[in-house]
Order: C-alpha cells, then sequence, then structure tokens
C-alpha cells in the first residue's frame, strides 16, 4: 500500500506542476483531443472499448498533458479508470545537437486493484551519436489502453512492482553505407522478491532495402547467472502512401532478461488522417500455448 501512495503521491505533484505552469507562452498551442477506440489486450479476451479526453498545451519549447479515460471490457463488464499527466521540454540547434526531456505520471484504478507509472525520458543526437535513456518506477500491472510499449516487453514480465532503467546509443560509422553500430542496456529490480537483471547487447545495424537489420549479441546477468544472448532485428522504419503511414518490426532473441528459450515479437502500426491501427504480439518458446497479443483501432479527433 506504501508503494501504492508512493505512486500517487509522484502523480499528484507532477498534476501540481502541470497546473501551475504559467498558462500563456509566447507562441502557445492548446487544445482537446477525444481519446476513443476498441481493442484486445490478450488472446482469448473479449473487446475492450476505450472513452476519454485529452487536454493538450504545446509552446515552441515546452508541451503539457492531461488526460482520463475510462476501459470498459465488453466481455467481464470490468471497468479500469486512469488518470495520467506529461510534460516535456525540448531544444533544438541543428545540425549540432537535438535534445527533449519528458516525464509522466499514470496511474489506474480497476475494482480493488491500482497501478501507478511514473518515468522520465530523455532523447538526444550529437553529430553522428543518438541516444535515449528512460529511468521508471511500476506499482502493480493493468494493461493501459491505448497500449504502451512496455505492455508487451520483457520488463515487468512477473507484474511485481520494480524499478527500471533503459539505455541505447547508435553511431553512425559509415553514413554513406548506412552502416551503424548500436548498443543496449537494460536494468531491472523487483521490489517483491528483491531480484535484478541487467542485459546488455551491442552490434552492427545495416541498412537493407527500405528498412534496416541489427544484430545483436551480449549477456543477461540475473539470479541464474550469466547467459549469452543474441537479438536479430528487421524494421521498416515508415512505408509512407498517399494518406497513410505505417511502422513494422520483427525480432528474434535467443533468451529475455528473465532468462528462458528463444523469444520472438512483432509490432505493426497504420496511421491515416482520421485512423490508427496497432498490433503486438510476443511469443516465448518456453510458453507457446499463452502468446501475448494486442490489438486496436483508435479514431483520431
Amino acid at each position: 500500500m506504501n508503494r501504492q501512495h508512493r505512486g500517487h503521491r509522484l502523480l499528484f505533484l507532477l498534476i501540481g506542476f502541470l497546473c501551475c505552469t504559467p498558462a500563456a507562452f509566447a507562441q502557445s498551442q492548446q487544445g482537446m483531443d477525444l481519446v476513443t477506440g476498441i481493442g484486445y489486450p490478450s488472446v482469448g479476451s473479449g473487446p475492450v472499448v476505450l472513452m476519454g479526453a485529452e487536454l493538450r498545451h504545446r509552446t515552441k519549447d515546452f508541451g503539457i498533458g492531461l488526460r482520463i479515460a475510462n476501459e470498459l471490457g465488453a466481455a467481464g463488464g470490468d471497468s479500469t479508470i486512469s488518470l495520467q499527466a506529461s510534460g516535456d521540454w525540448s531544444h533544438t540547434r541543428l545540425p549540432f545537437y537535438a535534445l527533449n526531456l519528458g516525464v509522466s505520471a499514470l496511474v489506474s484504478q480497476r475494482a480493488n486493484e491500482t497501478a501507478s507509472k511514473v518515468s522520465i525520458r530523455g532523447d538526444g543526437s550529437y553529430g553522428n551519436l543518438r541516444g535515449n535513456l528512460v529511468v521508471g518506477y511500476a506499482g502493480g500491472r493493468l494493461s493501459s489502453f491505448p497500449w504502451h510499449p512496455d505492455e508487451l516487453s520483457e520488463i515487468g514480465a512477473d507484474g511485481q512492482p520494480y524499478y527500471y532503467f533503459q539505455s541505447n546509443v547508435t553511431a553512425s560509422i559509415l553514413p554513406t553505407q548506412g552502416l551503424r553500430w548500436s548498443q543496449d542496456v537494460v536494468w531491472q529490480r523487483s521490489l517483491v522478491d528483491k531480484n535484478t537483471a541487467v542485459t546488455i547487447v551491442t552490434g552492427p545495424n545495416v541498412r537493407l532495402g527500405s528498412g534496416r537489420l541489427s544484430l545483436q549479441s551480449g549477456m543477461v546477468i540475473g539470479p541464474n547467472g550469466m547467459v549469452p544472448r543474441t537479438r536479430l532485428t528487421y524494421s521498416l522504419d515508415s512505408f509512407n502512401g498517399r494518406e497513410t503511414t505505417g511502422q513494422i518490426e520483427f525480432s528474434i532473441d535467443t533468451t529475455s532478461l528473465h532468462g528462458g528459450g528463444p523469444v520472438l515479437q512483432g509490432a505493426y502500426s497504420l496511421q491515416a488522417d482520421w485512423w490508427k491501427v496497432q498490433a503486438m504480439i510476443r511469443v516465448e518458446t518456453d510458453d507457446l500455448a499463452h502468446p501475448k497479443l494486442y490489438f486496436s483501432i483508435l479514431p483520431l479527433f
């Protein structure tokens, strides 16, 4: 319960900061978006209907947002209320560097279950280097809709409250040939069993047709000791039509942050002027009968 209160306090502090931000900045933009959609959060579950709204305020360098939504489970009658506050700051001086810092806090309530998430993210580039860093805390695990990239990730797979750290650094080695070198680091510590796991992988990333192919190798260090790890990923950053933009990515991993056998994962999104489709699937060979799946359709207003 103390961890839940901690997540709530962080959320309320962030909301207070956002509300105390001056109401008018130079060249500011503000508005409200309707948040609606329908999706399937897992195999065998019924559809989930989303209804809510998001308030936005944007200036040249700053952005803040506040979203409240209700997720209705059509099959079991479950209802999840979520409140999310976010803010970001960016500064760019091209072609030299670009920097973006963001903070987000989310609280969800379903019946007697409460989940909270707080994260701080930084993205930047300097010359031929690009990188990002995410530090966060998650208390409980209730699926948020529209899905967040960490819903099907290996972080927090056991459902316990945890702290985590993610980092990626990519360097352009031969720009004309499309060769890059990337390194990923992930760290997680569960608060119940006190287990800690970390994985480090590094390797080349090359242009292949309209997409990119990455081959990384490294290790996982966790409760089961040190285990080698290799990851093969193909991503099509974007394919543009007259009215749509899409992204697709496939990966094959020899193990995960929590150990076990090979893992296959895919993600797909397609966005038009007034609608968006998203889908993700994660298959762990140790549990083929229970793949993780997410699919959603969202109108854009």
